[in-house]
């Protein structure tokens, strides 16, 4: 069921393997809020996909299920045709929906800057920040 931000940012949360409690989709929420409030323009949708895999141990019975790792992956859709997609995992679902705050974040922020780059005709190549070719360079004379 989607969640609708303050702001208008659309947010869907789907559980596998979890039921996902209003608790839950409360902490998604207010975890994703800063990074969805701040790069609504760019965002049209996000869907976050928490689920809860059995990690070796084997599976036997209901009451040794082994180790289990909750995994939080999250797909956003941006206006300029991008994807991101992330995924988190931890011991615990709150923990892998903090660490996923703070990738979505640095995750946008770097998908808006190359977005910026490409708009004022800058473009990288080996690691350094370069102008398009459309400008004459101004040849220095060596000094003697």
């Amino acid at each position: 069921m989607p969640l609708q931000m303050k702001t208008g940012a659309r947010l869907d949360v789907i559980g596998n393997n979890v039921q996902v409690t209003p608790a839950l989709k409360e902490a998604a929420e207010a975890k994703l809020a800063k990074p969805l409030d701040r790069y609504e323009a760019m965002l049209m949708s996000t869907t976050l996909h928490m689920k809860v895999e059995n990690r070796g141990g084997g599976v036997h019975d209901e009451q040794h299920k082994g180790l289990e790792a909750h995994v939080v992956e999250l797909t956003a859709h941006c206006r300029d045709k991008q994807v991101i997609h992330l995924s988190s995992e931890s011991p615990d679902m709150y923990a892998s929906l903090d660490k996923m705050s703070e990738l979505f974040g640095r995750q946008l922020r770097k998908t808006k800057e190359k977005f910026e780059e490409r708009k004022d005709g800058k473009h990288r190549t080996d690691g350094k920040l370069e102008e398009d070719e459309d400008e004459e360079e101004v040849a220095v004379p060596p000094a003697m």
